[in-house]
């Protein structure tokens, strides 16, 4: 609040203020706002020297993952009966799938304009090659933001996984540090198949050829 009553109101000044609450010690601010995504050509504006990190992860296990985060918040959700849960069930799957897909398309073709408006600000990052090739992928992220690498950068604590039934009383118990590499893969095990269906259906429509560059296109 002291930072916000120093500046002029300005969107720039007041995200500005929020920035500087962050730790002294680095060298750089850094945001990892999803919604920031959809403001990049503002963000480097207001800071020209800004650097864009953006993951982009296989939609199978976005939407499989969104899809039963929200299944599993219904199903504990207190006061709904098994008829009603089960018709927002099956309201809201189609409904998170079809938004999940279309936003996806809609980051590929901010990747694919801004590696070539702002290629000294901006780096894809694979997911699926974080975790795997984790120790590299780490470095030229470093090297891209100009600091230096640590080997703490590869051994973060690992988070619960959004496949965790939240009234799972483990859920809590520490999972040890490293990038979890079941991670890329879990998804496999819950996507259903009319899933991927919609997925090749609506991606060889509207972004074949990415489902294609990233090897999202297996069918296993």
């Amino acid at each position: 609040m002291e930072n916000l009553s120093k500046t002029d109101g300005t969107p720039k000044a007041v995200y500005s203020a929020v920035l500087a609450t962050q730790e002294k010690e680095y060298a750089g601010y850094g945001d990892k706002s999803g919604p920031n995504l959809y403001f990049i050509n503002k963000l480097l504006k207001w800071y020209p020297d800004g650097k864009v990190l953006h993951i982009i992860r296989d939609p199978r296990a976005i939407l499989t993952s969104q899809h039963r985060r929200l299944m599993l918040v219904l199903d504990n959700r207190a006061g709904s009966s098994k008829l009603i849960t089960g018709l927002k069930k099956l309201f809201y799957s189609p409904i998170i799938v079809l938004y999940i897909l279309t936003y996806w398309g809609y980051a590929i073709k901010i990747d694919n304009r801004l590696m070539k408006s702002h290629p000294q600000n901006y780096q894809r990052v694979q997911f699926e090659t974080l975790i795997t090739e984790p120790e590299e992928t780490t470095k030229s992220i470093c090297g891209f933001l100009s600091i230096p690498w640590d080997r703490k950068m590869v051994e973060p604590p690992k988070r619960d996984s959004s496949f965790i039934d939240p009234a799972d009383v483990q859920k809590s118990v520490d999972r040890g540090t490293g990038m979890d590499r079941e991670s890329a893969e879990r998804w496999r095990n819950y996507i259903q198949p009319w899933m991927k269906l919609v997925l090749r259906l609506y991606g060889s429509l509207a972004y074949p050829q990415a489902l294609e560059r990233f090897g999202y296109l297996d069918v296993r």
